[in-house]
């Protein structure tokens, strides 16, 4: 219960106020900001997204501009996933546009293996590759390969036009070869008529082709066990683009 003055009545009358339980717990922290002489507060990854969101709900501006100059320069892939699901928990949007943001930034520290590709959603992912912090130029072949794990690993939650958004040319200029058969692979499975041999090749499709190609005509260094499971790959994409690299690879 927190206490206010009635208007026009000198007695004090208690009102109850709803607090998300996860932020209840942070209330004595926040009292301690406010009761303390130099704005000390205890703040951690654990507790921003919280303490966030009660200054949000009570209305302190002071205490939200520590809280977000904290997380900007605290946010880091070591600790972006305590960030991330705090952030869900209070539905903080601003919050996650930060995780997504530090994410592109420093998206060659995410590697295919990494536990927090397992705990971001599409809509997230989406948020990684249409960040302004990512450098579609310089980082768009590891992307790929990131995206090729995440959509094997989420393909019973990912539709067509997910996957089609997430390997859109405009986020993804280029794909790394490694990721390129896998790609052409989950879009044969997701996307409708992309198997379709009546028809021009896919914007994916075409930039497979090109980052198969110097693995196809040998300028790439391919080991052997390598070879075969690409050989073996190659068997299960639209015979479309099968023509396309060897018609490409005799020129």
């Amino acid at each position: 219960l927190f206490s206010y003055k009635g208007e026009g009545r000198d007695e004090e009358l208690k009102k109850p106020i709803k607090v998300h339980e996860d932020a209840a717990r942070l209330i004595p922290a926040m009292l301690d900001y406010v009761y303390s002489l130099d704005d000390e507060l205890k703040i951690s990854c654990e507790s921003a997204a919280g303490l966030r969101h009660l200054s949000q709900f009570f209305g302190m501006k002071s205490l939200a501009k520590q809280v977000l100059s904290f997380m900007y320069e605290d946010v880091n892939i070591s600790n972006v996933d305590v960030y991330m699901d705090t952030a869900m928990a209070f539905d903080d949007l601003q919050t996650l546009k930060l995780c997504a943001d530090r994410c592109a930034q420093e998206i060659e520290e995410i590697t295919p293996s990494c536990p927090i590709l397992s705990d971001m959603d599409p809509s997230f992912m989406l948020d990684i590759v249409s960040s302004q912090r990512f450098n579609r130029k310089k980082h768009s072949r590891h992307m790929s390969k990131l995206i090729a794990v995440y959509c094997i690993n989420q393909r019973c939650d990912i539709d067509g036009s997910v996957f089609e958004e997430l390997t859109s040319g405009e986020y993804l200029p280029f794909l790394d070869a490694e990721a390129a058969l896998p790609l052409l692979m989950l879009e044969s499975r997701l996307v409708e008529d992309s198997e379709d041999e009546n028809t021009g090749l896919t914007s994916l499709q075409r930039r497979g082709v090109k980052a198969l190609l110097p693995v196809v005509n040998g300028s790439a260094k391919v080991n052997t066990s390598d070879r075969k499971s690409r050989q073996k790959a190659l068997s299960r994409v639209p015979k479309k683009v099968l023509v396309e690299i060897l018609s490409r690879s005799l020129c």
